[in-house]
């Protein structure tokens, strides 16, 4: 059993507490302390989301290095919908998280540990390639599932090649939304749950 990782809690800078005291003593703030100090304390509650919501499902690496549809990380994202909830009086809800959701795929790096495939140069199926090209054509009008989900319903096996690559092809993107991901994907599961159970019943 793999031990439990440790969690190191985030220290306030001296800076941050100085500044807290005096807060708290009844002194005033100049503006700039001011701006900082509420700084802080949303970077501190960006960093207690993460811990406390993403992280125990993420990988640290897809939490750092994904960014969204609309271009925001996901640092940026959840400070921008605090500041959001904080104007209105409300905590993040449900409607900030199905838009997160909707923004951001963080299982991008789920096939970055499968390794390289056995042979070096295995052959990838040029109908199989002209369907993932009409998934990420240049023209968003062009843009079409269709032919990708034809082939799948087809096709009889994959090499690890062409399955790996089908993995990272699919993944939420600037030219693949939310929705079209998982009709994808549901296709590659439908296709996995076939090929399985012929497996068991040959």
């Amino acid at each position: 059993m793999a031990p439990k990782k440790k969690t190191s809690k985030k220290v306030s800078s001296p800076l941050k507490e100085e500044l807290a005291e005096k807060a708290a003593a009844g002194e005033s703030l100049s503006v700039s302390q001011k701006r900082l100090l509420r700084r802080r304390d949303t970077d501190d509650e960006v960093s207690r989301v993460i811990e406390n919501t993403l992280a125990p499902r993420y990988t640290a690496e897809s939490i750092t290095s994904c960014v969204g549809l609309d271009g925001l990380t996901v640092r940026a994202f959840i400070e921008k919908g605090l500041k959001q909830a904080h104007a209105t009086g409300h905590r993040l809800a449900t409607g900030f998280w199905i838009a997160f959701n909707d923004n951001f795929n963080l299982d991008e790096h789920a096939t970055e540990g499968l390794g390289a495939p056995p042979e070096a140069n295995e052959p990838v199926r040029s109908c199989l390639i002209e369907a993932l090209k009409k998934v990420h054509d240049k023209n968003p009008a062009a843009r079409d599932i269709t032919p990708f989900l034809e082939f799948l319903k087809e096709v009889d096996d994959f090499n690890f090649t062409e399955f790996t690559g089908i993995l990272k092809a699919v993944k939420v993107g600037p030219k693949v939304g939310r929705q079209r991901y998982v009709d994808m994907m549901l296709a590659v599961l439908t296709y996995v749950g076939r090929t399985v159970c012929e497996v068991f019943n040959s």
